[in-house]
């Protein structure tokens, strides 16, 4: 639907009314939407960037589509990311020297850090690099002390890029995030309880203050991890809390892992000023090596939703689920890498059969 919806958005250009500017706010939210769903899809169902260049990712539609379209081949997975490159550089231009008018809108700061974030899988470290620290300098987000962020639950919190501020007739309910992460609300939070693992959570040393996020104590605890407290609604009653899909520390950490393979030698500037707001204490640029960053990004973005995609683009499940995860580790196989074609999606389609499933499934 975003794809759809995009497509519509851009074909209409010459059409559209409004200044240079109004123009340019809409059709760089366009591209960038467009980029961000072919992003998300290669990562779901494609293998990462380099070195399976040649293998298949996701169909490509530019164009308005109706019911009826004939349906596309796979692209290869080169072709997506020259897609996906192309439109979020188009986004990033466009949306320069726009003023935002909501926080769900997409705005110049916020298609840098979608542009760093794809760097990131085809390992572009310096674009990564430089857009994470543009997205910084130009972005008026601050980094948020712990107890400026409880419950991550408002866009309004200052360190907030990019989120969809929910209100009240149109929450989620028990489809939300909130009634799978807190508890406190008695719903599938309780019933399937999310945990930090114990091995992170020790890494973590004991002045942290995001070690408020879990709940060492919690009665429910189980053997592997701590009872999470990091996500919360603002209010259970009326099912209340804002979804925040990116904020400001995720560009420091992006700077602080493109620093390390860059041999820069600067990582541990952007990975310190995380941990001093948090008061864990800073480290040195000898301290900081590749495990080192992505320990910070479990530390700071733990739940957030990203893990996933960054063990994939590292190859690093084997590696990373023996080390803290063995239970994981235990039932993983190769075929996680990508997640399977929906049977919906392939029984929708025209071409199901040259479109294929993914190895496994």
């Amino acid at each position: 639907t975003w794809i759809s919806n995009a497509n519509y958005i851009l074909d209409a250009e010459e059409t559209m009314a409004g200044t240079e500017t109004e123009v340019n706010y809409i059709m760089g939210q366009a591209y960038a939407i467009r980029a961000y769903s072919y992003f998300m899809l290669a990562q779901s169902f494609a293998r990462t960037y380099k070195g399976h260049e040649d293998e298949p990712c996701c169909p490509i539609y530019v164009e308005p589509t109706v019911a009826g379209t004939e349906g596309k081949p796979r692209s290869t997975v080169l072709e997506t990311y020259a897609q996906i490159m192309n439109d979020i550089n188009k986004a990033v231009e466009r949306l320069n020297g726009t003023t935002r008018k909501h926080i769900s809108h997409i705005d110049y700061a916020t298609a840098l850090g979608l542009q760093a974030r794809i760097a990131l899988v085809m390992e572009d470290w310096a674009t990564a690099k430089k857009s994470s620290e543009e997205a910084i300098a130009v972005s008026k987000c601050t980094i948020a002390k712990v107890s400026e962020f409880k419950g991550l639950n408002s866009v309004s919190a200052p360190n907030v890029m990019w989120g969809a501020e929910i209100i009240s007739d149109q929450s989620g309910m028990y489809a939300g995030l909130f009634t799978h992460m807190d508890a406190d609300a008695d719903k599938y939070g309780a019933k399937a309880r999310k945990q930090i693992n114990k091995d992170l959570y020790g890494k973590m040393g004991t002045e942290d203050e995001r070690l408020v996020w879990w709940n060492p104590k919690d009665a429910n605890n189980k053997d592997g991890g701590y009872q999470q407290e990091k996500f919360k609604f603002s209010d259970i009653q009326t099912w209340m809390g804002d979804y925040v899909w990116m904020r400001i520390e995720e560009m420091y950490l992006i700077a602080a892992e493109a620093s390390v393979r860059l041999n820069k030698g600067d990582a541990a500037k952007y990975i310190n000023v995380l941990r001093t707001r948090a008061g864990a204490g800073t480290v040195s640029e000898s301290q900081v090596d590749l495990n080192y960053v992505f320990d910070e990004y479990a530390r700071e973005l733990c739940g957030e939703c990203g893990r996933w995609y960054l063990l994939k683009r590292n190859a690093a499940f084997e590696t990373r689920l023996a080390a803290y995860n063995k239970r994981a580790a235990e039932h993983f196989k190769k075929e996680f890498y990508l997640r399977p074609i929906p049977t919906k999606y392939l029984d929708a389609i025209n071409n199901p059969a040259e479109f294929g499933q993914n190895a496994g499934y």
